[in-house]
């Protein structure tokens, strides 16, 4: 069986620690990360705290760099708590075929607040 393949958008303190969190699981494996500003072009290694060992090395690229079809099995947003605010992630990781898992609070139960963006994230989702 194949590692799950992830990609992670947000590498600060959620992301990081999810980033951590993984590495430490067998059958997955961080194929990229997804930032901005001055992480940009840098290792994810420099931002958390596992140490890389023999690990390939992950580069933060764009959000348009790193995630496009078949890049991973998921990607795990961590930028927003919010639904209205995720919304846009959200569906741009979608429109490219790919399973997303966001760590907005909101996204439990996005119907409860955002009826109407919950409704069309399932339509892209199907």
């Amino acid at each position: 069986m194949e590692n799950v393949k992830v990609i992670i958008w947000g590498l600060g303190a959620m992301g990081g620690g999810m980033a951590d969190m993984l590495l430490k699981k067998k059958g997955v494996d961080i194929v990229g990360v997804a930032g901005r500003g001055a992480k940009l072009g840098k290792s994810m290694y420099d931002y958390i705290k596992t140490p890389k060992g023999d690990r390939p090395d992950v580069i933060i690229g764009t959000p348009e760099e790193v995630i496009k079809k078949g890049a991973a099995d998921v990607v795990l947003t961590c930028t927003d708590s919010f639904t209205r605010t995720a919304f846009d992630r959200l569906k741009f990781v979608l429109e490219q075929g790919i399973n997303v898992v966001s760590s907005a609070e909101e996204m439990s139960y996005p119907q409860a607040q955002e009826p109407e963006l919950a409704k069309q994230l399932d339509e892209i989702a199907k």
